[in-house]
């Protein structure tokens, strides 16, 4: 009687081991795919600024360049009515002479 105490004691404990390791392991486990859950959304987040800066380097370019186009039309324009201007003053320039 004695050795079969033992023997069901010994399983018992054996039972009670294999549960534990096996806790330890979902917890383990459990800790692991959270650890991967936050890496993966620290990711998420890390390409998600990357997107945003790109974005905001393109427009960023545009706008400059919008602006440079701006002033080009700009220079044209202010180009273009000096070029009116003088071809007017040498048009009352003439007329004035045949006045004289």
């Amino acid at each position: 009687k004695e050795k079969a105490d033992e023997k069901r004691e010994r399983e018992r404990k054996a039972e009670i081991e294999r549960v534990a390791k096996e806790i330890e392991d979902r917890k383990a486990e459990r800790k692991f795919i959270e650890k991967e859950k936050a890496d993966e959304k620290r990711e998420r987040e890390r390409k998600a600024e990357i997107e945003r800066v790109a974005k905001e380097i393109e427009d960023r370019k545009a706008e400059r360049k919008f602006v440079e186009k701006e002033k080009a039309e700009e220079k044209r324009v202010r180009e273009r009515k000096a070029e009116i201007e003088r071809v007017v003053k040498e048009i009352e320039d003439r007329k004035a002479e045949r006045k004289f």
